[in-house]
């Protein structure tokens, strides 16, 4: 039927109520063959809706053939969308290789911007498209290149969790030791999302694996942070060590404890000193007790942790028992009670634990831990 219109037909491009084409409309369901006699009644493909044209839509889309005619028909290949994306860079998002090839054919630029500074070879990675990244590789400066916040597609990569495509940069020779604003190599990206393969890949890329980001922050402290067990496994196997301590003097241990990550002290326990104590002078067991993380207590009991460091007084003689109790953290009284923490040590006048308990609204199960 479009092929009996009237070359340049009254209403070829009309906009619906939602602002859209018929060439639009025929984009969004792949209708090729009235795509192509829309174009050849001369229907606009450079009319946008919401700053995206026909060309937009069909990146989305992805079919190749209706990706190339519209390329041709277009004033620019490389025309800036909706936040401020190319038809190359919305291609590449959604993962169509052969979409991405043919707009490179026809002179899409690989190194335009969106606004938050990423090319398509930075989005390709950030969404684990590893064909695409293979499509793009020949047509970047640099696959070291870096956004606006510093961030190489290796590391996009392995901030998402994207396995093959970490696989597929690093076969592109990308450079593991670079860092971002915040010093965090694609280690520490790989390190806090927790995906086993990535994180021993690129232990194996990096010079230190124990290169630390701001706040002196290991790939091993991150994942011990998050809980990552089998991550915390594959950097210790490359070396990672566990005696390094951050800005605020915890190693990869002390974090585990505070966050509860009782299967991560397990799988660190026989690299460490399991009362090794931080800058303050706390050890595991302690910081543990003093979060209420139960399991985390158990699992430092079972394995030998000394609680002598529980009862250590303040200058006024009040034990982190007394200080838990006068602050309200039940949960911390738990937690030291379980510990073996002595549960009614006298401070320096006096007042115990249990005096402060009965001045409380306490819960149950507290006053008859506090009242044994």
């Amino acid at each position: 039927m479009l092929k009996e219109l009237a070359p340049r037909a009254p209403g070829i491009n009309e906009r619906n109520s939602a602002g859209e084409t018929p060439l639009m409309l025929a984009v969004e369901v792949d209708a090729m063959p009235c795509v192509e006699a829309l174009l050849d009644h001369h229907a606009d493909a450079n009319l946008d809706l919401h700053k995206s044209n026909a060309l937009h839509l069909a990146a989305v889309r992805g079919d190749p053939n209706i990706v190339e005619r519209l390329a041709k028909a277009v004033k620019d290949v490389n025309q800036i969308g909706w936040h401020r994306e190319t038809p190359l860079m919305i291609a590449a998002r959604n993962g169509h290789a052969n979409a991405v090839r043919r707009l490179l054919t026809l002179k899409a630029d690989a190194g335009c911007r969106n606004a938050g500074g990423s090319n398509a070879f930075h989005i390709a990675a950030d969404y684990g498209k590893h064909e695409v990244l293979m499509a793009l590789k020949p047509f970047v400066k640099s696959v070291d290149e870096q956004t606006a916040a510093g961030e190489t597609a290796l590391m996009l990569a392995a901030k998402s969790g994207y396995a093959e495509a970490v696989q597929t940069l690093l076969s592109f020779n990308a450079d593991a030791t670079l860092t971002d604003q915040f010093g965090r190599t694609a280690l520490h990206f790989a390190a806090f999302r927790g995906e086993p393969d990535s994180v021993e890949r690129l232990g194996k890329a990096v010079k230190d694996v124990n290169q630390v980001m701001h706040g002196h922050m290991t790939a091993l402290m991150r994942a011990a942070n998050m809980g990552h067990v089998e991550a915390v496994r594959r950097l210790l196997n490359c070396n990672a060590r566990t005696d390094v301590k951050n800005s605020g003097g915890v190693n990869a241990f002390h974090i585990a404890a505070m966050t509860g990550r009782h299967k991560v002290l397990e799988a660190l326990e026989s690299f460490v000193e399991v009362d090794e104590c931080t800058a303050d002078g706390e050890t595991a067991l302690l910081l543990a007790a003093l979060e209420g993380h139960a399991e985390a207590v158990d699992v430092l009991l079972k394995r030998g942790a000394d609680p002598i460091h529980l009862n250590a007084p303040d200058e006024n003689g009040r034990t982190h028992m007394m200080q838990a109790a006068m602050e309200g953290r039940w949960n911390a009284v738990k937690g030291l009670v379980q510990a073996g923490a002595e549960i009614n040590c006298p401070d320096n006048d006096g007042v115990t634990p249990l005096m402060v308990a009965n001045q409380s609204n306490v819960p149950a199960d507290v006053m008859a831990l506090l009242s044994r």
